[in-house]
C-alpha cells in the first residue's frame, strides 16, 4: 500500500543461537540449548535492520564482547547488477561551499544554500561540505532508492544532546499553560494530573469505559509537520519518507513515516511517544465527551476526514479552532492517525492499571489514536483506536510527541 513504483520487502526472520558452553573430553565444543528470536521487519531497499543476539553473561566474558548485533539490509536480487539510484539534497550550506561524496566533488551549493543530486548510487556515503572559508562538515548518510536524504550542515548532527528547554509561553484559549520547546520551535499544551473516562462503547464496542488517572505531561499542540521532520531529516541524515500523491507541503502533517522513525524523531527533541492514555486523556478531557469538540459529529469545520484515496489528502494543521480538545489541542480528530508508544492487544484493557497504563510488554503492532483523512464520520471518536505492524509505512498514519514535565 505504499505510493510509488518501488516495492518493499517482508522479511521473516527466525534467528536461532547456541552458546558455546565448553569442550568435552574429546576437545569437542559443547553448547547450550537454542535460543530462536522471531522478527519480521519490513524494508524498502537499501533500508536496514539491526538485531541483537541474545548473550548471557558468560558468553560476554568469554568473548570479550558487550553485545553482537546482526545487520540485516534490503536489496534486490537477480537485477543484472543494474544500479539502483536516490537523490541526495544540501541544504542551508554556505553559498559556493563544495559539496564532495566519497571524496569525489560532486557539486557546489548556490546563492541559496542548496544542491540537489537527484541520481546516486544507493548505499552508504561520505557527504562532505566545504565552504571557501575551508570549514568542513562531514556526514555519513543512507542513500535509498527513489527517496531523497536531506544535509543541513548547519543542523547539529543526531548524536548530540536536544536542548532540553521548555519555555512558557501563554494561557491558550482553554486556559492551559502552553510551552515553545527549543530544538523544533513547537507548540506543547501542559495537560495536569487526573483520572478521565477511557473508552466508549458506542464507537469502539470495547474495551468498557473505565477510569484511569494519568500523571501530568506535555503533548504537542499539532501534529508533526512536513517542514519540521525535514529539518530532522537533515540534521540526522536519514531518508525523507516517500512523497505523497498529494504533493509535499511544509504546513501539513508529515505521511508515509514508520513508527519508530516517529519515536526517532520525539527523542531528537527530547521527548518520547504518547502512550494511549495520555493521547486520549489530551483529546478527551474529563467530561466523557464523544468527540474532541464535543458531542456535535463532525464536519469540515471541526475535522479532515472522508477524503477519497488518489484524489485528496490530508490539510494544513492548525486551521480548525472548532475542532480543538477541551485542552486546546488541534487536529486530535481526523487527518492523521496518531503513533503511540504502546503495543496493541485488544484485551489489554482488562487487566491494565489504573494509574498511567502503558501497554503491553510486547505485541506485533502499535496504537495509533484519532481518525484520518480518509476515515468514515464515527472514528474521529476522541477514543477510537487501531494499530499498525511493526514495519508499516502509510499515508494517514503520522504522529505528535509527549514530554514529562522534567523535560
Amino acid at each position: 500500500m505504499d505510493p510509488g513504483p518501488a516495492g518493499a520487502l517482508w522479511i521473516a526472520l527466525a534467528l536461532t543461537s547456541r552458546q558455546l558452553t565448553g569442550h568435552s573430553a574429546e576437545g569437542k565444543p559443547l553448547y547450550g540449548a537454542p535460543v530462536t528470536d522471531h522478527r519480521s521487519p519490513r524494508l524498502e531497499p537499501g533500508e536496514e535492520f539491526v538485531v541483537p543476539v541474545a548473550l548471557d553473561a558468560s558468553a560476554r566474558e568469554s568473548l570479550g564482547l558487550h553485545e553482537v548485533l546482526l545487520r540485516i539490509r534490503a536489496g534486490w536480487a537477480g537485477r543484472d547488477g543494474a544500479t539502483e539510484y536516490g537523490a541526495l539534497s544540501v541544504v542551508d550550506a554556505a553559498p559556493g561551499s563544495a559539496v564532495l561524496v566519497d571524496g569525489g566533488v560532486a557539486g557546489q551549493a548556490g546563492a541559496d544554500g542548496s544542491l540537489l543530486l537527484s541520481s546516486l548510487p544507493v548505499g552508504q556515503r561520505e557527504v562532505r561540505v566545504r565552504s571557501a572559508s575551508g570549514a568542513e562538515v562531514v556526514r555519513h548518510v543512507s542513500v535509498v532508492k527513489g527517496r531523497t536524504v536531506m544535509v543541513a550542515p548547519a543542523e547539529a548532527s543526531s548524536g548530540s544532546p536536544p536542548r532540553p528547554t521548555l519555555t512558557p509561553t501563554s494561557k491558550n484559549a482553554q486556559g492551559y499553560q502552553e510551552y515553545r520547546r527549543g530544538r523544533d520551535d513547537a507548540l506543547m499544551v501542559l495537560i495536569p494530573e487526573g483520572e478521565f473516562l477511557m473508552g466508549n462503547l458506542e464507537t469502539e464496542g470495547a474495551p468498557l469505559p473505565h477510569t484511569v488517572y494519568v500523571s501530568t505531561f506535555l503533548l504537542d499542540k499539532l501534529p508533526l509537520t512536513v517542514g519540521r521532520y525535514e529539518r530532522f531529516a537533515a540534521a540526522t541524515g536519514r531518508p525523507l519518507p516517500p512523497e505523497p500523491y498529494w504533493g509535499v507541503h511544509a504546513d501539513f502533517p508529515v505521511a508515509f513515516v514508520r513508527w519508530d522513525e516517529a519515536k526517532a524523531y520525539c527523542e531528537w527533541v527530547g521527548g518520547r511517544l504518547p502512550t494511549e492514555a495520555e493521547r486520549e486523556k489530551a483529546t478527551r478531557g474529563t467530561d466523557g465527551r464523544m468527540f474532541p469538540w464535543g458531542s456535535e459529529p463532525p464536519g469540515p469545520e471541526r475535522g479532515v476526514f472522508r477524503r477519497n484515496w488518489g484524489q485528496e489528502g490530508n490539510d494544513a494543521v492548525g486551521i480548525r479552532p472548532l475542532g480543538a480538545s477541551p485542552c486546546g489541542l488541534l487536529d486530535t480528530g481526523g487527518n492523521m492517525w496518531e503513533f503511540c508508544e504502546d503495543w496493541h492487544d485488544p484485551n489489554y484493557f482488562k487487566a491494565s492499571p489504573h494509574r498511567d497504563p502503558a501497554g503491553p510488554k510486547t505485541g506485533r503492532a502499535r496504537v495509533v489514536k484519532g481518525g484520518s483523512w480518509d476515515s468514515r464520520p464515527t472514528v474521529l471518536s476522541a477514543s477510537s483506536r487501531n494499530f499498525a505492524y511493526i514495519g508499516y509505512r502509510e499515508g494517514d498514519f503520522g504522529f505528535r510527541c509527549a514530554s514529562d514535565p522534567s523535560h
